[in-house]
């Protein structure tokens, strides 16, 4: 089994770059570690390779959507048990629940503040007992 390749605390998995990158700097500035990917297929290799503590996953993406890689991390024994933060769009109590069902930890609406944000992150890592809280 390999180890993974740093600590990183936060994968962003977002397909539309500018929001990929205001989140990383949102982590940055709220001194997290960070991994990115661009969509859920590229989210789900990154997330086997390095571990992560927490994941942010856009629900919509090519590729892999957000519910598919949910999918795919639940399935994998070494990733099972990272929480998986869905970010969307989509205000539907029908797509909400689906993510829920998958095994997304908590699903956040677009758009939303720092403060809920960072706090939803922190709840998470502080509810993992191998993350590290910066």
């Amino acid at each position: 089994m390999s180890q993974p390749e740093s600590s990183v605390s936060v994968l962003i998995v977002e397909d539309d770059e500018m929001l990929r990158t205001n989140l990383a700097e949102i982590l940055e500035l709220e001194g997290f570690s960070y991994a990115t990917a661009r969509n859920g297929a590229e989210g789900l290799e990154v997330a086997r390779r390095t571990l992560p503590a927490v994941i942010l996953s856009d629900a919509s993406m090519p590729v892999l959507s957000g519910f598919e890689m949910i999918r795919a991390l639940r399935a994998d024994e070494r990733t099972r048990h990272i929480p998986v933060i869905i970010l969307s769009a989509a205000i539907e109590p029908e797509r909400k629940q689906l993510g829920i069902d998958l095994g997304a930890t908590d699903y956040i609406i677009k758009p939303f503040s720092v403060d809920q944000l960072v706090a939803t992150i922190r709840q998470r890592l502080g509810a993992n007992p191998g993350a590290k809280l910066p």
